[in-house]
């Protein structure tokens, strides 16, 4: 039962429901040491259990915000403990019915840390769950000076060691990240896992193109949340088990006027649909970066807060957001990217000879997690190592690196006749030679189980073969490879495009194809037409970047070839022997994104001369393939 309950949403309500926080196994001491290097941290005796009390902390405008603290069990008196703050709008805590309320108990990372010498406050934010107020924008402008009051509420508490870490996952794990902006002297440490960097880009709209699915979904999700209640199309049984929201020990009679005043939070949805450039306004007349903690990279560098970032390469974009910050940030920086959908549910290799999912041990990251708070919070243990630590794709291997992108060569491939990638440029003639006209099939989609959906569902992340889609898209495929290689970094595509309308978009996906012709897709990129003017990045970036301005926004002269150049999303794949590489291009994702332009038909025409993709190799290696006709 603890096992089909974790697996569902309600697992992430209640995360990591029935894992105690014990030992770890032989199995996941070993695991640690293949991906780390290292032993894990021995910690001392584990606490008998963990204690839990709640309360609502009021906020320098009246607004009272619940919270729940977690000490380890049986700790005497005048015991000092570091804290770890995790911030949510998903509910601290769910009231549950039977037979869910017996298997409870609290989450097995609170469990962990808690055992193990540490207080654990999880706080619902100002709007949601128990907590009272308003929200006006998915992490709103009162949400910092929430977060620091809450830090002096935590220093002033007589369990206090007065030294602070703040971690979480997804929404919670941002939040964590925008205490790092306060440079409050009491933080020391924060974790952010799966989670943005750069909320316009990494989520809200990649390459400039509104990720409806997730928007729609998730705007609904937080509808149904504030109000105390599961969405309608979650299963039944889930909205039998939840409740709502626990409130706080002894105020229960609070619990539905906060409610109440959620009924007017932000609308997720129709905020972004009324947003076409970063810099438009939304949400009460901010912009998107108002709450995107990349534009406080100033701020979290001058606070100097370690940080430690845990992602996976088909969760999103965001393992292009773990390392965007591991580079962009000069603080004492750590970052762990692997095979992994969102949350590290389940390892998604798509090049894995064993296609069944497996659910990963969370006590692993946990390990990792405590040796760093252990030296940042409590002075115990060496100081982590600046370097990426990544999964190679198709390899079963963890590498280490102390700067990211690893050393690489780029190799690039140029579009010939036949629908080809070759080594040089061709100039061979053909029926419409230098050129491949393509008319956009706007009902393509991506599956119901792609990279993006993960983010909200946290499924499997499982591509169907490729094969058959590719009569629907444009392709271009390489001769087989003459030996085996590895590509860690991020791909560039150029193109040189003509469009017969003012605005499009272009969907670019990166496929392995095996001898029997069956094709993974690797990575992808998008990029709508009205961005595809590149300027310098406000952050570190691979790749071209666009702003996605509105002064920088200008339509395509129909007819009219343009360059357009986009980097797809980082990734780390080993490629045999033998198989191909393909790369497909779409003008559309139906399942997932919005369709532009809205109505009406579109052609692409795509230009070989100065059309290119550009692949990191990791060094030292080659790309070389099989001699053919063609080559």
């Amino acid at each position: 039962m603890r096992r089909w309950l974790k697996s569902s949403f309600l697992g992430r309500l209640v995360p990591g429901l029935g894992e105690r926080g014990g030992q770890p196994t032989a199995a996941e001491i070993a695991s640690y040491r293949k991906i780390f290097g290292l032993e894990p941290p021995a910690g001392g005796p584990l606490a008998p259990g963990v204690e839990r009390t709640s309360a609502y902390l009021p906020m320098a405008d009246g607004v009272r915000l619940a919270a729940d603290v977690h000490l380890p069990g049986g700790q005497g008196p005048g015991r000092r403990l570091p804290c770890i703050l995790m911030p949510t709008r998903y509910w601290r805590r769910a009231d549950l019915r039977w037979p869910a309320n017996v298997l409870r108990g609290t989450s097995s990372f609170v469990t962990f840390m808690a055992r193990r010498g540490y207080a654990v406050v999880v706080l619902d934010v100002r709007g949601s769950g128990a907590s009272f107020g308003r929200q006006t924008s998915p992490w709103d402008g009162n949400l910092r000076a929430d977060l620091a009051r809450v830090l002096d509420w935590i220093v002033a508490q007589p369990w206090s060691s007065g030294a602070i870490g703040a971690t979480g996952g997804s929404y919670v794990g941002t939040a964590a990240e925008f205490a790092a902006s306060l440079a409050h002297p009491a933080l020391k440490a924060v974790v952010p896992t799966y989670s943005l960097y750069d909320t316009y880009a990494d989520v809200a709209f990649p390459g400039g193109i509104l990720n409806d699915w997730f928007a729609t979904r998730w705007g609904a999700l937080n509808t149904a949340l504030d109000a105390g209640r599961l969405p309608s199309d979650m299963p039944l049984w889930m909205r039998l088990f939840a409740r709502g929201p626990a409130a706080v020990d002894g105020a229960e009679a609070e619990l539905p006027r906060a409610l109440a005043e959620h009924a007017t939070n932000s609308d997720v949805r129709s905020e972004a649909g009324a947003v076409v450039c970063r810099d438009d306004p939304t949400c009460g007349g901010v912009t998107v970066d108002d709450f995107s903690p990349h534009a406080y990279r100033a701020e979290t560098q001058a606070g100097g807060a370690a940080v430690l970032s845990l992602g996976g390469w088909l969760d999103g974009a965001y393992a292009r957001s773990v390392l965007s910050r591991f580079n962009s940030l000069a603080n004492p920086s750590r970052v762990v990217v692997g095979p992994w959908n969102h949350g590290a549910t389940q390892e998604s290799d798509p090049l894995a000879t064993a296609k069944r999912p497996v659910r990963p041990s969370l006590t692993v990251q946990y390990l990792e997690i405590l040796r760093f708070f252990d030296h940042y919070l409590k002075n115990e243990g060496p100081a982590p190592a600046r370097e990426a630590i990544y999964f190679t794709m198709g390899t079963g291997a963890w590498r280490r690196s102390p700067v990211w992108p690893p050393p690489a060569v780029v190799r690039e491939l140029h579009f010939g006749p036949g629908e080809s990638l070759l080594a040089e440029p061709s100039s061979a003639p053909g029926p419409a030679p230098g050129q491949d006209v393509y008319a956009v099939d706007f009902e393509l989609g991506s599956g119901g189980a792609n990279r993006w959906r993960t983010q909200l569902d946290r499924r499997h992340v499982r591509y169907p073969d490729r094969s058959r889609p590719a009569a629907r898209m444009l392709t271009y495929t390489s001769p087989p490879l003459a030996a085996d290689c590895e590509l860690t970094g991020t791909p560039v595509l150029t193109l040189r495009l003509a469009s017969d309308r003012e605005d499009g978009a272009v969907f670019a996906y990166l496929e392995v194809v095996d001898e029997t012709g069956r094709a993974t897709l690797v990575t992808e990129g998008c990029l709508r037409l009205l961005h595809r003017a590149q300027s310098p990045a406000p952050c570190w970036v691979a790749g071209p970047y666009h702003s996605c301005l509105r002064a920088q926004a200008a339509p395509m002269v129909p007819g009219r070839a343009e360059e357009i150049a986009l980097g797809l999303l980082p990734t780390s794949v080993f490629l045999r022997k033998g198989q191909r590489i393909r790369l497909a291009i779409a003008g559309g994702d139906a399942d997932q994104f919005a369709r532009i332009p809205a109505e009406g038909g579109s052609t692409l025409t795509v230009h070989h001369a100065g059309s290119r993709l550009e692949l990191p190799v990791a060094a030292p290696g080659r790309l070389v393939f099989a001699p053919t006709s063609a080559g």
